[in-house]
């Protein structure tokens, strides 16, 4: 009797452990665009263990409440405490060195007072109103979350993006990365001179 009761014990807590397991507490923590929406990202953030159940969610972009791009994600390959995933333009990898956790097309999303990145089926919601198309700022979304951010959002001086295995990037536009190279050799070149 004794054993029989530690076994129901044991299949409770297990089965409440698994009732834990979600994605609800990720959080759209960054979105980025350059000017032409040749590279962009939607980063999303937790702290809490077990997130990483994503399967059969989406990320989407929308204008007004009709949908106009979706991308299907799956599961995480480990816990998700503390962690980001990243679902970004494939030429993040070859620019940046961060390789996206999810790939999306250029043009994927864009700015505009109702125009919306929604993640998990309205989980999330950030109004891309404010998105600089800088190069090398982003939307910063997690500012007063409240699941349905509305414009309450704020600019990140830098644009970072960070996949689930933890690589990171400090994105300025490639265009002006090697403007400020060029600078800097035909200004060592005059020195010599």
């Amino acid at each position: 009797m004794k054993n029989h009761l530690i076994s129901l014990i044991a299949a409770a807590f297990a089965a409440s452990g698994s009732a834990q397991a979600a994605f609800h507490f990720y959080d759209i923590q960054e979105i980025y665009s350059n000017a032409d929406g040749s590279v962009q990202f939607v980063e999303m953030f937790t702290t809490s263990s077990s997130q990483q159940f994503l399967g059969g969610h989406t990320v989407t972009f929308e204008i007004g409440a009709a949908i106009q791009n979706t991308r299907s994600l799956s599961q995480l390959p480990g816990d998700s405490a503390n962690k980001a995933f990243l679902v970004g333009t494939a030429n993040l990898t070859t620019l940046y060195g961060v390789t996206p956790d999810f790939i999306i097309p250029a043009n994927f999303f864009s700015a505009g007072a109702n125009n919306f990145i929604n993640f998990a089926e309205g989980t999330d919601r950030v109004n891309l109103t404010s998105l600089p198309t800088n190069g090398t700022s982003s939307l910063n979304g997690q500012i007063a979350n409240s699941g349905q951010t509305a414009a309450a959002t704020s600019i990140n001086a830098q644009a970072t993006p960070t996949n689930f295995a933890g690589q990171t990037a400090v994105i300025p536009e490639p265009t002006a990365a090697a403007l400020l190279a060029l600078t800097l050799s035909a200004t060592t070149l005059r020195r010599r001179r």
